[in-house]
C-alpha cells in the first residue's frame, strides 16, 4: 500500500459496494417481490451464495474484489457476515458479534428461500 488508488479503481470499488448492497437487499427481500422470475432467482441464488462462502474461505467474492480494487488487504474479520455486520451496525448503531450476524443471516436467507419456493409452488399451482 502507500500509493494512491486511481479514480477508476475507486469508482469500480464503489460500484462493487453498491452491487454488494443490492445483492444483500435482494437476498433479504427477493421473496417479497411481485414477480415469479425474482422468486426463481432468489431460490437459486441463496443456496449458491451459501455454497460460495464455504468454497471461498468464508469470504464473499464482492468483498475480495472491492478490497483488491482499493489495494486493501483482507483480514480475518472480513469473513462471512462481515459486510452484513457493517450494514446492520449502521442501522442499529451497535456492534454485533460475527456469530450473531452469521446465525441471523443463516435463518433470514433460508427463510427467504423457503418463502420464494412456496410462492413458486402457489404461483404454478403445484399442490
Amino acid at each position: 500500500m502507500g500509493h494512491e488508488v486511481s479514480l477508476l479503481r475507486r469508482l469500480l470499488a464503489r460500484a462493487t459496494r453498491v452491487s454488494h448492497w443490492s445483492v444483500s437487499f435482494f437476498i433479504i427481500f427477493g421473496w417479497a417481490l411481485p414477480c415469479s422470475l425474482s422468486w426463481w432467482i432468489h431460490a437459486i441464488l441463496t443456496p449458491l451464495i451459501r455454497a460460495h462462502w464455504r468454497f471461498n474461505e468464508r469470504t464473499c467474492i464482492l468483498t475480495t474484489w472491492e478490497h483488491r480494487l482499493l489495494d486493501i488487504p483482507l483480514d480475518e474479520s472480513h469473513e462471512e457476515g462481515w459486510f452484513v455486520r457493517v450494514l446492520l451496525g449502521i442501522v442499529t448503531k451497535r456492534e454485533l458479534s460475527n456469530e450473531f450476524v452469521r446465525r441471523l443471516m443463516f435463518w433470514v436467507m433460508w427463510l427467504g428461500t423457503v418463502l420464494s419456493a412456496l410462492r413458486l409452488v402457489n404461483h404454478y399451482n403445484l399442490l
